[in-house]
């Protein structure tokens, strides 16, 4: 029954809003989600957050996102790179060239996250492995209202995401950045 308790809390989400910046939180597993949602009406900054995958033991596959094509790779090692593209349609929204590097760490590790491929009016997104910085769109001027926006941080499994907020405005009480992934009691 223990371990049904434990689940339970670690599937909770957090609701955010406010002008207070959260304080940095680490994911209890590889995946960790975003969900921004805002109103009809007034809108704020958004937010900036800075992640990173912490204790990655290789490169391996950097992925595909949906709409992307990668090009180069095979075995995915140091000093190996790939390039993305999207299909027609479609935007790039990261570094379209990653290298595999070996970090401070000795740790073979991909230079940048794998990017997204998203239509001009879209928002969100999946994100895979190394570090990088997500925002709010329109960020830093307003996002939009009656936006609905998820962001999805992956990590290799048994590895964790660092998130370090360095802002954070959403109109209080109505506008919220439901975070979920990581275990609130000890965090929030």
């Amino acid at each position: 029954m223990e371990a049904g308790k434990r689940e339970e809390r670690l599937s909770q989400k957090v609701r955010l809003t406010g002008f207070q910046v959260p304080p940095p939180v680490t994911s209890t597993g590889n995946v960790f989600s975003l969900r921004l949602t805002s109103d009809f009406a007034v809108s704020a900054h958004g937010f900036k957050l800075n992640y990173e995958e912490l204790h990655s033991t290789s490169c391996g596959n950097p992925g595909v996102p949906p709409k992307a094509v990668l090009s180069g790779g095979g075995r995915f090692a140091v000093g190996d790179r790939v390039r993305y593209s999207c299909v027609p349609g479609y935007v790039l929204d990261g570094h379209a060239t990653l290298t595999c590097i070996t970090n401070s760490g000795n740790t073979a590790v991909w230079d940048f996250p794998a990017p997204i491929c998203r239509a001009e009016d879209t928002c969100g997104g999946t994100v895979r492995g190394g570090s990088g910085v997500v925002t709010s769109p329109g960020y830093p001027g307003n996002y939009g209202n009656q936006a609905d926006c998820t962001w999805i941080l992956l990590a290799e499994p048994g590895d964790t995401i660092s998130v370090i907020f360095t802002d954070f405005q959403t109109e209080e009480k109505y506008d919220y950045l439901e975070v979920e992934g990581s275990e609130p009691p000890t965090i929030w």
